[in-house]
């Protein structure tokens, strides 16, 4: 851990006054909870890639870098189902953000799932 990290009074509270925390020092109550803010600071999980961004600035938890390690096999397996539209994204949560913004209708992951052709359609 971070030597500027401080446990709080209390024995069960845990302070972080680390880069961007110094100004305003987040409390958590649990170990668990301070450790991953910690990660935070640290981004320990980088992008192999030498030409991401990401290979430099890192990721705090391994399913974020495993998340962005599927934008760098160029497949977008979701398309979008409005047509005429050329939407489509690699992630079926970036499917449903497109179909509410660019088409303005409130959809669920589920129904997004059922319409789009995504992953082994």
């Amino acid at each position: 851990m971070p030597q500027s990290s401080k446990p709080a009074p209390s024995a069960s509270s845990f302070v972080c006054s680390d880069g961007s925390c110094a100004d305003n020092p987040q409390t958590f109550t649990g170990g668990g909870a301070y450790r991953m803010h910690l990660k935070r600071h640290s981004r320990p999980y980088k992008c192999r890639r030498p030409d991401c961004c990401y290979n430099k600035r890192g990721f705090p938890q391994l399913r974020d870098l495993q998340r962005h390690e599927v934008t760098h096999k160029g497949a977008r397996s979701f398309r979008c189902y409005f047509e005429g539209c050329r939407g489509s994204a690699t992630r079926l949560d970036n499917m449903v953000r497109h179909v509410q913004m660019a088409h303005k209708v409130k959809v669920r992951k589920a129904e997004i799932a059922a319409l789009c052709s995504g992953p082994g359609s």
